[in-house]
């Protein structure tokens, strides 16, 4: 799909807005990312777990469950720190598109800014900044988080099961 003009000026002013916001965007990002790896981590840990039961060495079960207590602490800091981190970005990045829309329309030219409603202004001022944060916030560490947990799911799939695996890619291409 080509992109207009008007769509490079959008994403371009969307950039400019974030400058201070975008560690907070990487460290939702990398929270999305570990968070896939623990998913993989579940997988091994269970199947470690399982193992160690039918051949019933209590030593390494008891090893596979700290493991696995480990592992679910790890989340919950994890995504107690992702839903700080979601909550102060996306509030953070409102707020930096309302300044910014809030000076252009104090020092644009009255007549311009009096071409449309006021509710029109509102609207941008309200829903459209938080719908373009909450994009944001959610878009990319989302996709990252899911892009991670497919391939981690590959990676380990193949390395247990690589015949299958390999069916299962020449099916999909």
């Amino acid at each position: 799909m080509k992109k207009n003009a008007g769509d490079r000026k959008t994403t371009a002013w969307i950039i400019r807005t974030l400058k201070g916001q975008k560690r907070y965007v990487l460290l939702l990002t990398l929270a999305q990312v570990i968070l896939g790896v623990c998913s993989m981590g579940y997988a091994m840990f269970l199947r470690g777990l399982v193992n160690c039961a039918v051949a019933r060495d209590t030593r390494g079960m008891g090893l596979y469950c700290g493991l696995l207590i480990g592992l679910v602490v790890l989340q919950f800091l994890l995504r107690s720190f992702g839903v700080y981190m979601d909550e102060y970005t996306r509030s953070a990045l409102e707020n930096a598109f309302k300044r910014r829309l809030f000076r252009n329309l104090l020092y644009k030219d009255y007549a311009q800014v009096s071409a449309r409603h006021s509710g029109e202004w509102l609207t941008r001022m309200t829903s459209d900044t938080n719908v373009v944060a909450g994009g944001i916030v959610h878009i990319l560490p989302g996709l990252s988080g899911t892009l991670v947990r497919m391939i981690a799911a590959a990676a380990l799939l193949f390395v247990y099961v690589p015949k299958l695996t390999a069916w299962i890619l020449l099916g999909a291409v």
